[in-house]
């Protein structure tokens, strides 16, 4: 299929869409020792009709579009290691808390 036709396909068979605006996001893609930056928009998720198909991440920006296409069981393990990762507990307060007499 076309990119024209492969999108119009995940527009009408996606189940569930969603869209994330990333700001200050830039990805870079290598690919034969060339490295090629660029900045991107928006992210959306396309899960295809249900089943074991893949869930396809779109990385959208001015100067291009990546998608990532992952089995659901690697995408949920990636969500999850991110989550987890990102948990950052609250620094302690510096404070010390006065007794009563």
């Amino acid at each position: 299929m076309g990119d024209r036709a492969e999108v119009a396909h995940l527009r009408e068979g996606s189940m569930d869409n969603g869209k994330i605006e990333l700001n200050r996001t830039r990805i870079a893609i290598e690919h034969d020792g060339v490295t090629t930056h660029f900045g991107v928009n928006d992210a959306t998720v396309h899960i295809l009709d249900g089943g074991r198909r893949p869930i396809h991440l779109r990385l959208e920006g001015r100067r291009g579009v990546a998608t990532i296409e992952l089995p659901r069981t690697v995408a949920w393990r990636l969500a999850s290691e991110m989550y987890e990762r990102t948990i950052v507990p609250r620094p302690s307060s510096t404070r010390t808390k006065r007794r009563r007499s």
